[in-house]
């Protein structure tokens, strides 16, 4: 995990979107995302993540894909993104 956090801090100005199409464990969801100021569009395929909380972070998310999330605890964190317009 430590490799993928350095190649997003690294790479972070070349891209707006980013999209796992495995399974996201929490660990990885909870990080810090070096994205957090460009970051406009997320989608997780699926994955274990009962809490959101650190989503809220992302303050120029502007799309969020959880699917088969069911563990989410709750989806309050999306409601202060006040660029959010879908889910």
């Amino acid at each position: 995990m430590n490799g993928v956090i350095f190649l997003i801090k690294k790479i972070r100005m070349l891209f707006t979107e980013l999209t796992f199409c495995t399974r996201m464990p929490q660990e990885l969801f909870l990080m810090r995302y070096a994205l957090k100021k460009i970051l406009k569009k997320l989608y997780i395929k699926w994955g274990v993540y009962p809490d959101i909380s650190k989503i809220s972070n992302l303050v120029n998310l502007e799309f969020l894909h959880l699917g088969s999330g069911s563990s989410v605890g709750s989806i309050e964190p999306i409601s202060k993104l006040e660029k959010f317009s879908s889910f």
